[in-house]
């Protein structure tokens, strides 16, 4: 061994068979000549994971596999075992999910926010749910704002963009509404806020008597309008405060002076195997099941100034008013039906008026086997009969009633009958229908004819004489309702009223007797 004095150092160096160690400053030098060349060879040192290698299943030097320690964060991987953060992606241990890491996992909806375990998310952030977000509100999958009056949303229960509802303020013109008072103009119009007043508003204000029209601003109003006075009125016609026209020619021929029958309909057809119970004009009209062509234009006709050919001076002139008027059937047996009809669209008066004379032959037949005689007005809008008079000449003469008087063997009206048909404003517009029907008995040898005369709007009703300042009937007046199985086990009301003159200086009063379901 040989020593040397130098620094605090260990050094052995192998050399050949021998070596030397530096320990403290001295140098010892010891060559073994015992041992062999084999065993002063450099060994193979077997692979571990502390050899700076990356070797056997190692994902990362001395790190992941089966045998080494798990791989620090960013180390390479192949599998979530192989790091601490038990998390490999593309490869690459990466810190185990947290609210910080700048990635999208757990259950965030948006990176690093959202879900159950992070804080909620800023505008505009993805979410799932409005607990996912600081305004709790989620829309389409995003955070947004919450309601308000200015974020240029329409939510909370506005009717437009931060305007109409309860909470925001009232809606410029134009924009949308759901009622009057989402609109600064108080003005709603099919959802569109619209300016006011106006004519075109659809609101009854300023002057106007009805809903845009009438008064002195806007346009004049149509028929069925209310009016205060004709110059509210197109038609410069203001009765019981609506718009109307009405006047005789309102009807176009309504009384036959034209000496034809336009824009009338005739029907026509044999009765003789038709009790009278079953008989509907509408059988008889063209379409209806005994409608026959050459009956309906040959056995009813116009009519001049004269008297009934049968009745002669029992009977008042066949003609009412002007030169003509029109004979429902003719004066010859043979069991025949005749019907005429007119129907008058879009009405808008306040009166229906129009008057007939009826002739029925008694032949001692019952009431379903007699001539007949049907005068029936409806309102074709609703399906109303407001006028039906039902007249046979059953042998009984129950079949009539005190407009009839008898002679021989003949029912007939000793006067014109005038019917007049009040018409209230919720039949403005409606459309009416006027038919008469009249038949011979069915045995077929005994007449039933009509006479019918001043179909129009207005007209006076001759029931009525004038004495002095008074207006009165001179006779009873009957009224006769026949009803149909239809209303059967209906409700029906009888109403009359009488009333002085509004400034109370002139009288009105009313007798009423015999209300009965039985003819008097």
């Amino acid at each position: 061994m040989i020593l040397f004095s130098s620094t605090s150092l260990i050094l052995l160096v192998f050399c050949s068979f021998s070596y030397f160690v530096v320990i403290n400053g001295r140098i010892a030098i010891t060559i073994d000549s015992s041992s062999s060349e084999e065993e002063h060879k450099p060994k193979h040192k077997e692979p571990c994971c502390t050899d700076r290698m990356k070797n056997r299943d190692e994902s990362d030097i001395d790190c992941g596999g089966f045998n080494c320690p798990k791989c620090q964060d960013m180390k390479k991987c192949t599998s979530p075992n192989d790091c601490l953060s038990d998390v490999c992606i593309n490869n690459t241990c990466i810190p185990s999910p947290s609210c910080l890491d700048r990635i999208r996992n757990q259950d965030e909806s948006d990176i690093d926010c959202g879900g159950l375990s992070c804080p909620k998310c800023q505008n505009m952030k993805s979410c799932t749910s409005s607990n996912d977000c600081l305004s709790n509100v989620c829309i389409n999958s995003t955070c947004i704002p919450s309601p308000s009056c200015q974020d240029q949303i329409k939510n909370q229960d506005e009717t437009d963009i931060d305007c109409g509802g309860r909470s925001c303020q009232k809606c410029q013109d134009t924009k949308t509404c759901n009622v009057a008072c989402d609109c600064l103009s108080d003005v709603c119009i099919k959802n569109k806020c619209i300016p006011s007043p106006s004519c075109q508003d659809q609101i009854k204000n300023q002057d106007e008597t009805d809903v845009d029209c009438g008064g002195s601003i806007c346009p004049k109003c149509n028929n069925g309008k209310a009016c205060n006075t004709s110059v509210d009125c197109l038609s410069d016609q203001c009765r019981v405060q609506f718009c109307q026209t009405c006047s005789l020619v309102s009807f176009e021929n309504g009384d036959f002076e034209s000496g034809t029958i336009s824009d009338w309909t005739l029907g026509g057809g044999l009765r003789t195997s038709i009790s009278s119970s079953e008989i509907l004009p509408k059988y008889f009209l063209p379409g209806g099941q005994f409608y026959n062509y050459t009956i309906a234009m040959t056995h009813s006709s116009i009519v001049t100034n004269g008297s009934d050919p049968l009745l002669g001076d029992l009977m008042p002139g066949i003609v009412e008013g002007g030169q003509y008027s029109f004979r429902v059937e003719d004066l010859e047996k043979g069991g025949y039906a005749s019907v005429i009809s007119r129907k008058i669209n879009n009405y808008f008066c306040l009166d229906i008026y129009f008057s007939w004379l009826a002739v029925l032959q008694n032949g001692n037949h019952s009431s379903n086997q007699s001539s007949l005689v049907i005068v029936q007005l409806d309102d074709f809008t609703t399906g109303e009969s407001l006028i039906l008079r039902r007249y046979d000449a059953g042998a009984t003469g129950s079949g009539v009633d005190n407009r009839f008087q008898a002679k021989d063997d003949y029912f007939y009206t000793p006067a014109w009958q005038s019917e007049h048909l009040a018409i209230d404003n919720t039949r403005f517009g409606h459309n009416f229908t006027l038919t008469v029907l009249a038949a011979d008995c069915e045995p077929s040898g005994h007449v039933g004819y009509l006479y019918l005369d001043s179909f129009s709007g207005s007209g006076v009703d001759n029931r009525f004489q004038a004495k002095d300042d008074y207006f009165y009937t001179p006779a009873w007046q009957s009224e006769h309702l026949a009803i149909d199985n239809t209303r059967f086990g209906h409700n029906f009301t009888l109403t009359v009223l009488a009333a002085d003159c509004e400034p109370s200086g002139h009288v009105g009063y009313l007798y009423l007797d015999s209300f009965s379901g039985l003819s008097p």
